[in-house]
């Protein structure tokens, strides 16, 4: 028991040394300019954002916050929908101060929850993005895959509004 203990706190130490980068955010229905500012200035109503940049080409917003806990992630793409417009994705941008491996893990620590689907092993100094698993922030054809997954881990485990499901998306590229 006090191995599994001790595995539990060294993963949790290891994700708290990850460093949170940005959140890019997907924007579907941007057609102006004045959308483009709408949206800019409802994210930057967050209190944690540091800084926020708008990409009119992609349809895409980068925010760099200082981050309260991982739920104030999700707040990036509530500000979205308030704005009156829908979400494509929503990903988070962490670097890695250590090297792990996770399989269909939750690691809790004092930022919140995150819930790692599938298989992904961490390199130490690497900067990875993840793709957050919610019907609110991603297409259907991407969460549904998923849908079962998460389903039958909820259903497994003590799962509260603080968990965040997310699977590796690439290996990212520096901003």
């Amino acid at each position: 028991m006090d191995k599994i203990f001790s595995i539990f706190i060294l993963l949790c130490a290891s994700i708290a040394q990850a460093q949170l980068q940005w959140t890019t955010v997907g924007i579907d229905g941007l057609t102006c300019s004045q959308c483009l500012y709408s949206v800019e200035q409802s994210i930057r109503r967050l209190p944690t954002v540091e800084e926020v940049s708008m990409n009119f080409n992609t349809h895409e917003a980068t925010v760099k916050q200082k981050i309260v806990g991982y739920s104030e992630i999700l707040k990036v793409g509530e500000q979205v929908i308030k704005a009156g417009f829908s979400v494509r994705f929503l990903t988070m941008t962490i670097t890695m101060d250590t090297a792990y491996n996770i399989a269909n893990s939750k690691i809790t620590n004092s930022l919140g929850s995150l819930v790692f689907l599938g298989n992904t092993k961490l390199d130490r100094d690497s900067t990875y993005t993840f793709q957050i698993i919610d019907k609110r922030f991603c297409k259907k054809n991407i969460y549904k895959p998923w849908h079962s997954h998460i389903k039958t881990y909820k259903a497994k485990n003590e799962v509260t509004n603080n968990n965040i499901f997310v699977i590796q998306a690439t290996t990212a590229k520096p901003q």
